[in-house]
């Protein structure tokens, strides 16, 4: 198991470095992504914790700058409460100490596995960072239809269309405005990659616009991926987020699920104003290392 380091406050087990060597044996413990990295021999930091010759814990990650990004950490539930994801993170802190200054942990909280990840962290001394903007938002289209937002705005389905109906020509020039202004955009743009064009909505023309651009996850999901508003109409923007929202019901369900990125000030004043019952998943941790 490489080198091997005995904790002084655990009555079993041990931990060393995870290689190729021993991957097979701690692979399932750690991402797809990690064992990949292991198995190209790329320069990832791999810990492994044993206990009678059983694989119970692992993490990993690798170091950019003065940061070590942590990629993957897991321990067997049978194993939880027994010191071993805390002495991982301990023997992390020693090897990295005098190469990096912070440990970086980006997480989606998508299950209750997660969510104990989270709270673990935390009590780790892991802290969160406040800037709203990259933070990732949940609901339903059911939970969405329920807010004060959606029923107290009036139905008016003269004002947007769908990108289908909008036209190419218009949506091209609105794209190449966007990206000289610095205007959020979903990946592939508002014309391709996963932009379902049945549910986004548009305001307007090239020149004064507004639109609200919604892509479909593998699973179905409904993601709010761009919301721009250059009409110089405030109003505008909810009527044509409840016609996206509604365009989204009829032809999903009530039960999908809705998920929305914060890329902006005005992406993140439209949860908290609009959505309020949607939820924060994604948690950007940090510890620094003394």
């Amino acid at each position: 198991m490489g080198e091997l380091f005995y904790p002084d406050d655990m009555t079993r087990g041990e931990i060393g470095i995870i290689g190729a060597d021993n991957i097979k044996v701690f692979g399932p413990l750690l991402t797809m992504d990690v064992r990949k990295k292991i198995c190209n021999k790329e320069p990832v930091l791999a810990i492994g914790w044993q206990v009678d010759n059983i694989a119970t814990g692992a993490l990993a990650g690798q170091i950019y700058g003065e940061t070590f990004e942590l990629e993957s950490l897991y321990v067997s539930p049978a194993y939880r409460n027994s010191g071993g994801g805390t002495f991982l993170l301990d023997t992390l802190e020693k090897l990295a100490d005098g190469y990096a200054s912070l440990v970086k942990f980006d997480l989606v909280v998508t299950d209750g596995e997660h969510e104990l990840l989270s709270n673990f962290l935390v009590h780790r001394g892991f802290f969160e960072e406040d800037d709203p903007v990259g933070t990732m938002w949940y609901t339903t289209l059911g939970e969405a239809a329920e807010s004060r937002f959606f029923k107290k705005t009036p139905d008016d389905k003269s004002l947007g269309k769908s990108f289908d109906e909008t036209g190419r020509l218009i949506l091209q020039s609105v794209e190449r405005d966007c990206e000289l202004n610095n205007e959020p955009l979903p990946e592939g743009g508002l014309l391709g990659g996963k932009t379902d064009s049945q549910i986004s909505r548009f305001y307007g023309d090239d020149k004064d616009y507004a639109f609200v651009a919604v892509s479909r996850g593998r699973d179905g999901a409904v993601i709010l991926s761009a919301v721009v508003n250059k009409s110089g109409k405030p109003q505008i923007l909810p009527f044509i987020l409840k016609e996206a929202l509604q365009s989204a019901l009829e032809l999903a369900g009530r039960d999908v699920p809705l998920y929305i990125p914060v890329v902006s000030e005005v992406s993140d004043g439209l949860v908290r104003s609009m959505l309020p019952g949607a939820r924060r998943i994604d948690h950007n941790l940090r510890k620094e290392i003394a």
